[in-house]
């Protein structure tokens, strides 16, 4: 049996993320590439499932040309989405099982290498996590996700 590569989806940015900010080498960098393309996929699959769910879930309405297109209010300088009364709590629900669910990567001889390159940055890094005093409140949150969530890939590379 072949060894997978587990996480949660909602764990695919962050990880790409964190994995673009190192300072690699160009031999390891390439590796790199190579592992954020294969997220990359699972974050197009969780955006095209998420954007499904809000076809079922969102209120229509006509535009300028008389195409039906998911309704929109602004609140607060932001605009969302408007959802069919009664199905808010459904459609959170499916969203939150869409960003639990688990993106898996099985490991093969075309991959392998890379597998190993990046298990190896994730479970030796230097990296230093934490929020400092300096930070404004938006990134000392960033900081603290993002250490909680280097918790859950350590973990899912320890698995392979």
């Amino acid at each position: 049996m072949s060894k997978v590569f587990k996480l949660r989806k909602d764990k695919l940015v962050g990880l790409a993320e964190w994995l673009l900010n190192q300072k690699l080498e160009a031999s390891i960098s390439i590796h790199r590439t190579k592992f954020i393309d294969t997220l990359v996929v699972g974050m197009t699959n969780l955006e095209e499932n998420r954007k499904a769910l809000l076809e079922k879930y969102a209120e229509k309405e006509k535009n300028k040309e008389g195409e039906e297109v998911l309704k929109t209010e602004t609140v607060d300088n932001s605009t969302r989405v408007v959802l069919k009364k009664g199905q808010e709590v459904e459609f959170e629900e499916k969203v939150q099982a869409l960003y639990a669910e688990e993106f898996t990567v099985s490991i093969t001889e075309e991959n392998k290498e890379t597998i190993e390159c990046i298990k190896h940055i994730v479970l030796n890094t230097d990296y230093l996590f934490g929020a400092s005093e300096t930070d404004n409140p938006v990134v000392r949150q960033k900081k603290i996700q993002e250490s909680t969530d280097y918790v859950l890939w350590n973990e899912a590379f320890k698995n392979l």
